[in-house]
């Protein structure tokens, strides 16, 4: 079974001389998997009634093997690769502040009791949120 592009454009796994040689050796018998190339090349063009189009001949594609026209998206390859789009810290944040008020208002209202469970909720979140804020990528 071949891979797909998203499989040939992860880059963590791959340095750019696999993934072009990937690409090279493909063989693209449908449509499909010709779009998915055109897809992440500077050369599409959307019509609105045809639908993806390669930009230079103005039709759908029809290579089989690799297209010698093929210009690099480097943009449209970030957006298909795993892992390299993260939420932002704001929208990051919100499960562990409220795994910490769940756990906080368990043991307050569990305080007589010998349970513990809330305070290990309130300390794993306080602690999710934490790594978070310090996080150092964004």
């Amino acid at each position: 079974m071949e891979k797909s592009l998203e499989e040939i454009f992860d880059f963590k796994n791959s340095d750019q001389a696999e993934l072009d040689l990937g690409l090279r050796q493909r063989n693209f018998n449908t449509l499909e998997e010709r779009l998915s190339l055109c897809k992440v090349c500077l050369n599409k063009k959307v019509d609105f009634n045809k639908g993806l189009l390669c930009g230079l001949s103005l039709e759908k594609p029809a290579f089989t093997t690799f297209c010698e026209s093929y210009e690099e998206d480097t943009k449209a390859i970030e957006k298909l690769a795993p892992g390299k789009v993260r939420a932002s810290k704001g929208k990051r944040i919100i499960l562990p502040i409220v795994m910490s008020l769940l756990g906080f208002i368990r043991a307050v209202i569990r305080l007589n009791e010998e349970s513990i469970y809330g305070w290990v909720f309130f300390a794993l979140g306080i602690a999710w949120l934490l790594s978070i804020i310090l996080d150092k990528e964004e």
